[in-house]
């Protein structure tokens, strides 16, 4: 097995493979159909990829690699990482066959049809494209997409170009609490929304672009931004600051100094009422306006009933990762969009590359419709 990563076009890319060499049949009674499970390998063995699982505090599935054992459909092949220790830890854990420290060689020897790319963020676009050349049906790449805006839509235009289904990791628009409240929404529960607040606990591209991807869920897309650094941050920036959505919504955007304190918090306030995510997903609060008690002819803000509140225990998050994968199965199959599709993470990125310009110009606005590139200023991104 080589060490250390090159970039060159897999020879698979000649020698197409049918879908039944693709994959392989789970056992089932005679006389039964016979499902095929979708073959997957993971790009980048760390934190991610598989070790998060071994924190003791995190009893939820947390990794690409648990995720992909958790789910039927699945059978996870092979991984490739260059560090030989972490290699050997997660075939001996995933009880997987084949390991590489070369990610190439891994896309030329196996026959893969879902493939995560959990590297650092500098390494997602050549991973990404030799995946796209190597005939993989599915890419489930981490945040975020890429280093530069430019980047990102050269793999998103790959994907859709050669068939390849393209989701990424932004794991909450998975989860079941997030969901619930995308459905309260579009089912007018609290109006138009005129504001969204977000909170995230630092670093812009690591846990911002989370942040900013649930502001366009909600918000739709946005029209520009404008930021400001909080602290001394590096090599990621912590940056806060103002978007503008196209419907006339605006956003705020707080930001934390720690990333260690973890606080991820959304409210979204609505004509008719407001809907807050606390406890980074853990609890759905919906408040309505009712005429108010104190004043004639005003409204306030009214919590409803708390019985009908959502409260989700830590613990349940663990679904999130494992719907995500699913979703990607399913996509595979029929070509649908996923959740958090290519073009979400991109939009994800330019806020974010945006906001980094607009905080090198003391606090410009920048518009997100220019053609001009963004790249993160050299900065080295992190990859969790």
């Amino acid at each position: 097995m080589k060490s250390g990563y090159s970039f060159r076009i897999s020879r698979r890319k000649a020698l197409p493979l049918s879908l039944c060499e693709r994959t392989t049949e789970l056992p089932l009674g005679v006389g039964a159909a016979t499902p095929k499970r979708y073959r997957a390998a993971i790009i980048g063995l760390g934190q991610i990829g598989n070790q998060f699982d071994d924190d003791p505090k995190r009893t939820a599935v947390w990794t690409h690699a648990a995720a992909y054992s958790s789910v039927p459909a699945v059978e996870l092949i092979a991984g490739a990482d260059p560090d030989e220790t972490r290699l050997r830890r997660f075939q001996d854990r995933r009880n997987v066959r084949a390991g590489y420290r070369d990610y190439q060689e891994m896309l030329q020897e196996e026959a893969i049809d879902l493939l995560s790319v959990c590297s650092p963020t500098e390494l997602h676009y050549p991973m990404v494209l030799a995946g796209v050349q190597a005939g993989v049906k599915a890419i489930f790449c981490e945040k975020p997409l890429a280093s530069t805006v430019e980047q990102a839509r050269r793999m998103v235009e790959a994907c859709r170009s050669a068939g390849v289904v393209l989701a990424v990791n932004h794991t909450r628009r998975w989860d079941s609490i997030y969901r619930d409240a995308k459905r309260l929404i579009d089912e007018g529960l609290i109006g138009r929304i005129e504001s969204i607040t977000g909170h995230y606990p630092g670093k812009v591209f690591t846990m911002g672009t989370h942040l900013f991807d649930l502001m366009r869920y909600y918000g739709g897309e946005a029209e520009w931004v404008s930021a400001v650094e909080v602290g001394q941050a590096w090599p990621e920036p912590n940056l806060a600051g103002h978007l503008r959505f196209h419907s006339g919504a605006h956003g705020a955007i707080l930001c934390g100094c720690e990333r260690s304190n973890h606080v991820f918090e959304l409210d979204l306030h609505g004509s008719d009422g407001r809907i807050r995510i606390s406890g980074d997903g853990t609890r759905l609060e919906h408040w309505r306006f009712e005429d108010s008690p104190r004043y004639s002819g005003y409204r306030e803000l009214a919590l409803v009933d708390r019985q009908e509140q959502k409260a989700v225990p830590a613990a349940s998050q663990e679904d999130r990762f494992i719907t995500a994968i699913k979703d990607l199965v399913r996509c595979a199959g029929s070509g649908e969009v996923p959740a958090c599709s290519g073009h979400d993470g991109l939009a994800a990125l330019a806020i974010a590359c945006a906001m980094v310009e607009s905080a090198h110009q003391a606090n410009g606005c920048v518009s997100l419709e220019s053609d001009v590139q963004r790249s993160a200023h050299g900065l080295l991104l992190d990859s969790e």
